[in-house]
């Protein structure tokens, strides 16, 4: 296994054929960044103090090239201010201390009628999914 500047390489040509799930701890406290990917970094929902739950948006905004962020884990936002993002970049970012219940947000009312369009495109958007490539921008 080799280390480098954004992870791990994995040893190739291993056949992997019967694969266990791993159990792993909510962590204390998570640090979101408001950019995700290329484009521009978006503006945070929350302020200090609010309480969140898993799935719920932290950060939204309107441009075509920014994306919403949502909350990995419930608890407590207790910082809004520039951290390091992965490419090393100082970017606004979102503090959550975990309330340690792992409580997530209500999924969405199933509909029994077909999405138009408009509706199908808007959920995704919402959903923070990116087309990826050599570079990593919106699925519109």
């Amino acid at each position: 296994m080799g280390f480098f500047s954004k992870g791990i390489t994995l040893p190739k040509g291993h056949l992997v054929t019967s694969l266990t799930l791993i159990d792993t701890p909510v962590p204390d406290t998570v640090v979101l960044p408001l950019r995700q990917y290329i484009g521009q970094p978006s503006k945070a929902t929350v302020a200090v103090g609010d309480s969140v739950k898993v799935g719920e948006v932290i950060s939204a905004c309107e441009d075509a090239d920014c994306l919403p962020v949502h909350a990995t884990i419930s608890g407590t936002v207790t910082d809004i201010s520039a951290h390091l993002d992965p490419r090393g970049s100082m970017t606004e970012s979102v503090t959550i201390q975990s309330d340690g219940t792992d409580t997530w947000i209500e999924p969405p009312e199933a509909r029994d009628t077909a999405l138009d369009t408009t509706d199908i495109l808007d959920r995704i958007r919402s959903s923070g999914l990116i087309a990826t490539g050599l570079l990593a921008v919106p699925l519109d």
